[in-house]
Order: C-alpha cells, then sequence, then structure tokens
C-alpha cells in the first residue's frame, strides 16, 4: 500500500518510451514499520501502447515486474521478553567492572517490569560489595513499536554495607531492544540521594 508500506519518492506514475529509449525508471523508498509484518510485493505492468509490450512471442515476457519489499522486523511480544533468561554485562571499567547482568523482567498482562539493573554493580565484591535487602520491581514505559522504552526515576532497593544500612537506591533509564540480535540496551541513571553512577547494560537472551 503506497504511503504505508512504501512511497514513490519521485511521484512517478507511469513509464515513458521514448523512440530509441529501452528504458525508464522508478524510485520506490520503503517504509519501515518497526513490526513485523511480512513481506509486501509492487506489480509493474507495462500497458496502454499500440505496440506490442514486452520480448516478442505470445507471452510478451518481460511485459510484468514484480518488486519484493522484504520485511526486515523480528516479531515479538512483552511476554517473551518477561519469559527469557537475560546474559550480559555492564560498561563499568577498571576496578568497578564490568558486571554480569542480573535483570529479570516481568509481564501481568499491562505493566511490563524490570528488576535487577545495576544490581552487578552494587553487588559487586571486589569495589561497592553492597547486599540486597529490599529489591522493587521497577515498570518500564516500553514502545512496541519503536522497540525503545524509559524508566521514570523510581525506587530500586535497599542495601546495607559491612551490615550497616545503606540510603535507598532509585534508578531511571532508557534504552532500546534489537528484536532480531535479540539483544537489549539499558542507560541507566543510579541515584543515592544524587547521581551516584551512570552506566549502560547489553543483554542478549
Amino acid at each position: 500500500v503506497e504511503g504505508v508500506d512504501y512511497m514513490v519518492v519521485d511521484n512517478k506514475t507511469s513509464f515513458n518510451f521514448s523512440d530509441g529509449n529501452l528504458s525508464d525508471s522508478v524510485f520506490i523508498m520503503p517504509i519501515d514499520e518497526n513490526e513485523a509484518s511480512g513481506d509486501k510485493t509492487l506489480t509493474f505492468t507495462l500497458g496502454s501502447s499500440p505496440v506490442d509490450i514486452g520480448y516478442p512471442g505470445p507471452d510478451s515476457l518481460n511485459a510484468q515486474m514484480v518488486l519484493t519489499i522484504i520485511d526486515n522486523d523480528c516479531p515479538y511480544t512483552l511476554q517473551e521478553l518477561a519469559d527469557a533468561t537475560w546474559s550480559g554485562t555492564d560498561d563499568a571499567g577498571g576496578s568497578e567492572g564490568p558486571n554480569d547482568t542480573q535483570i529479570v523482567m516481568y509481564y501481568d498482562g499491562s505493566t511490563f517490569s524490570m528488576e535487577g539493573i545495576a544490581y552487578g554493580w552494587l553487588t559487586n565484591t571486589g569495589y561497592w560489595d553492597e547486599v540486597i535487602i529490599d529489591s522493587y520491581l521497577v515498570e518500564v514505559d516500553f514502545d512496541t513499536v519503536t522497540s525503545t522504552f524509559t524508566i521514570a526515576e523510581q525506587p530500586l532497593c535497599t542495601t546495607t554495607w559491612l551490615g550497616n544500612p545503606q540510603p535507598a537506591y532509585s534508578i531511571a533509564a532508557s534504552g532500546s531492544y534489537d528484536s532480531c540480535a535479540e539483544t537489549m540496551t539499558i542507560n541507566y541513571d543510579l541515584y543515592q540521594g544524587g547521581l551516584l553512577r551512570s552506566y549502560t547494560e547489553t543483554i542478549t537472551k
């Protein structure tokens, strides 16, 4: 469907073959819908001519050409993301990391949530070395059309260090999901009073 699956870049509606000219062009630009909808076909048919169109013969070969627009989107659901087991690391460097992810996802049919963002860094025994006491689900605003998401700042967890309770943590984040590579990128800001750290976790199903 023009305007939905593709655009005719030069607004061309017909082909014109002048004397001695055996070729003409039309420029088609696919529209990325960011959702799996299957391959689409576009058929060009030569007609409205006082002479035979196509190669000589009763079949008029090449009088018609079919262009296939291949869908490059891979389907997924939020439930599939929640059911998956994720692995990956953050991009902390030096003595701070990198740290293995501890992220788990949940979906109850209406709300998509994550738990464990930044926990790899928080519990790194070679650096921050805290123990998670209370862990909270963080609600994710996930756009399945663009495969991008945001997490408004909200409580993340409480911890202890050497047995002593620490000020509570909160988290804010944004990210994206590449459904074909099954890879999610989460850019987070970790707060403890003020901004404490900003890192990225890259995780794969």
